[in-house]
């Protein structure tokens, strides 16, 4: 019996994308980075959300740590931005693809990414 070497093969490359969850994380992250305008704007949203973090109820309330709710309150913000400005909205099977392909966007890495390189 022959074995599936190529599966084995492509199994460790599968999960990983230059460093990223996966392709479309990677993308993503390099066109908000590479943009002047949109890495100036995502820039100061980022910091300006780790500043306000510690006032946010889930922190108040003990749910998360101030890093935690910055992160998952900007991975948020990125996310529905990055929906918003979708060229796409009528259904289309071009939009179906684009929805898929930002369904697998790990918007919390981005956030984490961001977090790290914008703030001191």
């Amino acid at each position: 019996m022959q074995k599936d070497t190529k599966r084995e093969d492509n199994a460790d490359s599968s999960t990983t994308y230059q460093g990223w969850e996966n392709y479309a994380t990677w993308c993503v992250e390099v066109w908000l980075r590479n943009d002047s305008g949109s890495y100036h704007y995502w820039r100061d949203r980022t910091r300006s959300t780790v500043r306000g973090a510690w006032s946010m109820d889930s922190v108040i309330k003990g749910l998360w740590t101030e890093s935690e709710a910055a992160r998952i309150s900007l991975a948020e913000q990125l996310k529905e931005a990055t929906h918003d400005e979708s060229p796409l909205q009528e259904a289309s099977v071009y939009t179906d693809l684009l929805g898929s392909a930002l369904d697998d966007v790990n918007w919390s890495e981005i956030a984490a990414s961001f977090i790290e390189n914008f703030c001191d």
